[in-house]
């Protein structure tokens, strides 16, 4: 008996806005600001990708930034240079963890080779074989909802297309469903773990249907270039069943290889070559007891030999871990997961063994586990330097005979920052960036240290990805601790010192049901928004020392004519 070939079969997945979910996902704290990514080019910096709230403030792709910036007000706007190498590093990621619904996992490039990749230009989506796969999830429609079901799981907004070819399906995610374009989506809410983003109905092509479904589409669903997508609106051609209509000799005589090219791809009359992302092995070690055990000495030499083994691999493979989970099946329940995080990449056993040893002793065990699985499941590229001749003598600061190099001090740093994290969570060990914003509140941005990526810098985005510098201001004029939020207090002040003011400085203020005398005062600092903001800042700030020695910043909200507490010196 002959056994028949399955119909190919192909899916793609887009990934709506990709360089804003991917910045969300790492670094949530920017949800809900208007975030705008530009891109450097000869005649100045351009829009290259928005999210939903600063398109609807009307940002749009290619505005000069400087025009973009006049539109949001720069306490919601956030504003940086598009990192197109972290975008790609992500991509890549999620196509090896695609691995689950195919072996067969491409990247959806863009058509010029060896061109500078943008953020227009750069992939912003897969595409999967998945040739006789579907009955294995239940068909095709289950086997669509599934891939949407765990990309959502996973904090990502996708659409989804499965028919015939990657031509059709790549058409059919970004163009089918009635949607023509990226600003209709929602895909810059919340984008990370656990978060509830909103579910796109997969779009499915019956086998052989790929020009019915084609027809209605734009002819920019063909994947074709802007001048080629210019010259045939120039000739009244507007969808794909237009141009499918016409004699081919005609197309062929008047436009390049890429037309028919792209069409027969779409339509299955000509293969597509999609070079398939291998993702490396995963790094798992696991072991499984004879019979189910609860004696703590055993169960600790079993992790701390699967890390050995685990430190070989990465050591083998030139990386270290960023992150690291044990997991404990037990007899009953669910299973015991332990996790830590590190700042740097680690591939030392001994050192990875202490941050666990730091979770394990606390952590409770009521029951018997019959299997130890340890796995590394974020890494990145070990930290190779080339040693100085005077490393073992000379200090960070250059001096000889000084106990510490400046690299031993960077190692010693991300140990403590490693145990920090391993002993009160990493969402415990924060670090804080400035943003250059203005408002105080709004200064800086917080992110865990550790089990984060480290930051790949190009030339091109070196100047950019620089932290924002502090205006130059007196020592301690600035407090170190800001509360939460202005507590608005009760203020006596001197006499109106000017026609368009009510109060001058600071006399006397409540705090929490306690007087506080003003013994000294510098002031006033003006800080205020441009006029393009609706809901202007203006305030005048006062470092005040009341006579007990304490030390405040006070501020008077110059439009509601009110005195505010924002933070106190040490």
């Amino acid at each position: 008996m002959r056994r028949t070939r399955s119909r190919p079969r192909s899916v793609a997945i887009w990934l709506p806005r990709w360089p804003i979910q991917r910045l969300l996902r790492d670094e949530p704290e920017l949800s809900g600001r208007a975030v705008v990514l530009y891109e450097s080019f000869r005649g100045g910096r351009r829009v290259c990708a928005v999210s939903q709230r600063a398109a609807q403030r009307g940002v749009h792709i290619d505005m000069p930034v400087a025009e973009a910036t006049s539109l949001v007000e720069r306490h919601e706007r956030y504003v940086a240079a598009h990192d197109a190498a972290a975008d790609r590093a992500m991509l890549e990621q999620l196509a090896g963890w695609c691995q689950r619904f195919s072996p067969l996992v491409a990247l959806d490039i863009a058509e010029e080779k060896g061109a500078r990749e943008t953020a227009a230009s750069g992939p912003q989506g897969l595409l999967l074989d998945v040739t006789g796969l579907p009955s294995l999830f239940g068909g095709e429609g289950a086997f669509a909802r599934q891939i949407v079901r765990d990309f959502s799981r996973e904090g990502w907004y996708v659409r989804v297309a499965l028919a015939d070819t990657a031509g059709t399906a790549w058409a059919m995610a970004h163009y089918g469903g009635g949607r023509t374009a990226v600003g209709r989506t929602v895909a810059d809410r919340r984008s990370h773990r656990g978060s509830k983003l909103p579910r796109e109905v997969p779009q499915i092509v019956p086998a052989g249907q790929s020009l019915a479904a084609l027809a209605p589409l734009p002819v920019a669903a063909l994947r074709l270039s802007e001048a080629t997508v210019t010259r045939l609106a120039s000739l009244g051609l507007i969808t794909i069943g237009q141009v499918a209509e016409l004699p081919r000799a005609a197309l062929a005589s008047r436009f390049d290889e890429e037309l028919l090219r792209r069409l027969d791809e779409a339509l299955g009359s000509r293969e597509e070559a999609t070079p398939a992302e291998h993702a490396a092995e995963p790094l798992v070690a696991a072991c499984r007891f004879p019979a189910p055990t609860d004696r703590r000495e055993v169960l600790e030499f079993a992790w701390q030999d699967l890390i050995d083994q685990l430190c070989r691999q990465l050591v083998q493979r030139g990386e270290g871990a960023l992150r690291l989970e044990c997991s404990l099946e037990l007899e009953a329940g669910e299973p015991l997961l332990i996790s830590l995080s590190t700042y740097r990449p680690v591939a030392d056993a001994r050192h990875l063994k202490d941050l666990l040893r730091l979770r394990w002793e606390r952590q409770p065990l009521d029951q018997a586990a019959w299997r130890i699985e340890v796995s590394v499941p974020l890494t990145a590229p070990l930290e190779r330097r080339q040693q100085t001749l005077f490393d073992a003598t000379t200090t960070h600061s250059g001096g000889p005979g000084g106990e510490f190099t400046g690299q031993t001090t960077q190692r010693a740093v991300a140990t403590l920052i490693d145990r920090l994290s391993s002993r009160l969570g990493r969402e415990a060990v924060l670090s804080a960036r400035l943003t250059g914003d203005a408002v105080p509140e709004y200064a800086s941005l917080t992110r865990p240290l550790s089990g984060q990526r480290p930051l790949r810098t190009t030339a091109r985005h070196r100047s950019s990805r620089q932290p924002q510098q502090p205006a130059k201001r007196p020592a301690g004029a600035r407090p170190l601790w800001l509360v939460p939020r202005p507590l608005r207090v009760p203020v006596v002040a001197t006499v109106v010192v000017a026609e368009h003011e009510r109060e001058g400085t600071p006399i006397r203020f409540r705090l929490r049901g306690t007087d506080h005398v003003v013994a000294r005062c510098w002031g006033p600092e003006r800080i205020e928004t441009g006029w393009w903001r609706g809901a202007a800042v203006r305030r005048d700030y006062y470092r005040v020392e009341t006579t007990t020695g304490l030390r405040f910043w006070l501020f008077r909200c110059l439009r509601q004519q009110a005195w505010f507490l924002h933070g106190m010196f040490e």
